[in-house]
């Protein structure tokens, strides 16, 4: 069950980005990922959804941490988000550039993005540089404010 507004003001008091329990002062736990969770009514819940729901007033499907830190809880950091859009704003994973792969059998850089549930080939490239440029093209026409691609 979510939990209220209200609930949430009686329980914890935002400073600093961050929501301390008003009986002890203390913060949550910050988990391996990085998240930040608190108790709250025998629950576990993520710290981030806790601030947008105090700050916004909605319980939103997902929330998406804009500058990708995972423990920056500041209002003004946290936006509501698909699954998708969450997605789309995810760090890059191998290579440095996001979106871009080493092919060995065609000795290039592959550029790939993610549209409708699909990953679509953008093209092949001799560097790098130039498959992280042609991602950053596609992803800001496919994803707009939720693209990330460093």
């Amino acid at each position: 069950m979510k939990p209220t507004k209200e609930e949430v003001e009686r329980v914890f008091e935002y400073r600093d980005g961050a929501l301390f329990r008003r009986s002890t002062g203390m913060r949550g736990y910050e988990r391996p990922d990085g998240y930040v969770y608190v108790r709250l009514g025998g629950r576990s819940f993520g710290e981030h959804r806790l601030v947008h729901l105090l700050f916004t007033g909605e319980w939103p499907p997902q929330v998406d941490h804009i500058n990708g830190i995972r423990s920056d809880n500041r209002p003004e950091n946290l936006r509501s988000a698909t699954h998708a859009q969450n997605c789309m704003n995810r760090r890059p994973m191998g290579s440095a550039s996001k979106g871009c792969y080493w092919q060995p059998k065609r000795k290039k850089w592959i550029a790939q993005i993610g549209a409708s549930g699909k990953r679509k080939t953008i093209g092949y490239f001799d560097t790098e540089a130039e498959a992280a440029a042609a991602y950053a093209q596609a992803a800001d026409a496919l994803h707009g404010d939720y693209m990330r691609v460093a």
